[in-house]
């Protein structure tokens, strides 16, 4: 019997969550919001969005259900032992356990898998934005004919909405004059050799004159000290007459000096090479890697088994990577989703704090980029030290490095602009950050998106937001409103409980008829009236938090969960079976 009617109330729940989907889904397909994201995250919002919706109903739903179950689908026999009436306590704790695994499975949700879905709707609109954002500056540098910077754009579109047949013919139209652009630009040129005196190859055959104007062409080319001259006409002197010696000795006398010309060539070679290393070698010493990586990078192209060009060419990799970054790897995670309008109070120490705004952050296997960096270092006392911009940055260990380098060569380097202040207190190419990563995607512009956060993070935040120039108290009531929302639905199944009952005690035998057309009416009036129930709350703690803090805001959680518990339970009690 009490599984029967456990059963039942189960059943119930489940139906009137299959329902409720059912309803659901076809509501946000056809809400889709097309103005705000793209095509390409239809049905990752629908399914996100309904477990949204499945979490913030979940209570009301439940309790529709619970208290249908109670008013119109349990009998007599539900409620009967044998033949003595079964005491209505018994009968409810017989659907303890089920309450308990619904109320586990509630937790579950609340605590981990919505504020996950959350981010994830957060990343959906902030990849449609950044995604819109491209299209709009390719489509207006494509006009503009400048189809380089349209082409970049277009990829970087691409690269978030990968088959979007519309814009991929749009950049194929970009590559097409960016192909016809660079034929256009490139010159053409004729091949062949072109004679000249000085240099054996290339040289036309000598002209039909006798050994003697050879010879003596030869004789000046040698005192001019052009060897490869004098050898080149001697040996034609020599084929024209082998008979004479002369030729034969000045080409003898040219060969050698071209011999000690190459020795001599060697050596400056090498000394060049010594020269080079010895440069980047003390450029190294000196800390000035981003040079040393440069030299040895050139030096590595030309030499390649030079081992001591291969160790320094690694070590000063190493060195910049503690200190910069690549530009290459930070543009192409430009596309990427990733926190955007983080804005924060920083302490950088030594009687000064920032107040810094980081455009977008993305985490990727490279590291962890930053876009759009402004500061405003001011000293605690009110005086303006620096305002300064930078258009890209990377955190390295507990700071944001703003130094960005090419890997193609020195012509290209990013660093922090000064805008206002003194070049003493400047631009400072680091940035030591107060806020770990993970507290650094809660700090919007406008307050973090409580709801996004998980509650452990929220717990370790509590204490700290006001260091980084936000209100703490919103932290504060979201941890004591989810907290609320767990008692909150035990509270209303049981008072469900209670009401359905309580319906059921007004006919003896079967429900009539109008009392099953009121059922598709019963979640919508649960859900408002959970929805007071909710706002009711929120407004005497929230009142309680803010005038009296945290710790009095938990007590005052603990003592009204604690008292409608209470009143549920005795609501409970008093109903009866017979």
């Amino acid at each position: 019997m009490f599984k029967n009617s456990t059963q039942k109330v189960a059943n119930a729940v489940i139906l009137f969550f299959f329902l409720f989907l059912l309803c659901l889904v076809p509501y946000l397909a056809f809400g889709f919001p097309a103005g705000r994201l793209l095509a390409l995250f239809k049905w990752k919002y629908i399914w996100t969005n309904a477990l949204v919706y499945a979490v913030d109903y979940f209570t009301p739903v439940t309790a529709s259900a619970v208290m249908v179950t109670y008013s119109l689908l349990l009998t007599r026999k539900d409620s009967r032992l044998r033949a003595a009436a079964l005491p209505f306590h018994r009968l409810v704790s017989a659907h303890l356990l089920l309450f308990l695994i619904l109320a586990a499975a509630y937790t579950v949700l609340l605590i981990s898998l919505y504020p996950q879905a959350q981010e994830s709707l957060e990343r959906m609109e902030e990849a449609s934005s950044q995604a819109k954002l491209f299209l709009a500056r390719a489509e207006k540098e494509h006009r503009a004919r400048n189809y380089s910077a349209a082409l970049s754009d277009y990829n970087l579109y691409l690269a978030i909405d990968p088959r979007n047949q519309e814009v991929l013919l749009l950049r194929e139209k970009a590559q097409s004059q960016v192909a016809e652009e660079r034929a256009q630009a490139t010159p053409s040129r004729e091949s062949g050799l072109q004679p000249g005196e000085g240099r054996v190859e290339g040289k036309k055959a000598p002209p039909a004159e006798d050994a003697n104007a050879l010879i003596e062409k030869a004789r000046e080319y040698l005192a001019r000290e052009d060897f490869f001259s004098a050898h080149y006409y001697a040996t034609q002197a020599g084929r024209l007459d082998p008979s004479r010696g002369e030729p034969k000795r000045i080409a003898a006398q040219a060969w050698e000096k071209i011999g000690s010309l190459q020795e001599t060539l060697a050596d400056q070679e090498a000394k060049r090479l010594f020269q080079r290393k010895r440069e980047g070698y003390t450029a190294f010493l000196n800390g000035d890697f981003i040079k040393a990586y440069y030299l040895f990078q050139e030096l590595k192209a030309g030499y390649p088994a030079d081992a001591d060009i291969a160790t320094y060419a690694a070590r000063s990799r190493e060195k910049i990577e503690e200190q910069s970054f690549f530009i290459e790897d930070v543009e192409g995670s430009a596309s990427l989703p990733g926190p955007s309008r983080l804005l924060f109070v920083n302490d950088s120490g030594s009687g000064a704090r920032e107040i810094v705004y980081l455009g977008k952050m993305v985490g990727t296997d490279e590291g962890v980029f930053f876009y759009n960096i402004e500061a405003l270092r001011f000293q605690l006392t009110g005086g303006l030290i620096a305002h300064y911009r930078a258009p890209y940055g990377k955190l390295i260990g507990d700071s944001i490095h703003m130094v960005g380098i090419s890997r193609n060569g020195p012509q290209r380097e990013t660093r922090p602009v000064l805008l206002a202040g003194s070049p003493g207190g400047g631009a400072d190419p680091l940035l030591r950050l107060t806020p770990t990563l993970e507290e650094l995607k809660a700090l919007r512009v406008g307050g973090p998106r409580a709801d996004s956060l998980d509650l452990g993070l929220l717990l370790k935040m509590r204490g700290r937001m006001g260091a980084y120039g936000l209100i703490p108290q919103a932290v504060e009531l979201e941890i004591i409103m989810r907290m609320a929302k767990l008692f909150s639905f035990l509270v209303l199944c049981f008072f469900s409980v209670s009401l359905g009952w309580s319906f059921r005690s007004r006919y003896p035998g079967r429900p009539p008829l109008p009392a099953f057309l009121l059922v598709p009416f019963v979640p919508i009036a649960m859900s408002f009236l959970a929805f007071l129930y909710q706002e009711a709350q929120r407004v005497l703690l929230g009142f309680i938090l803010f005038k009296l803090g945290f710790a009095a805001g938990l007590a005052g959680l603990l003592l009204l969960q604690g008292l409608l518990l209470f009143l549920s339970l005795i609501l409970l009690a008093g109903q009866k079976t017979d």
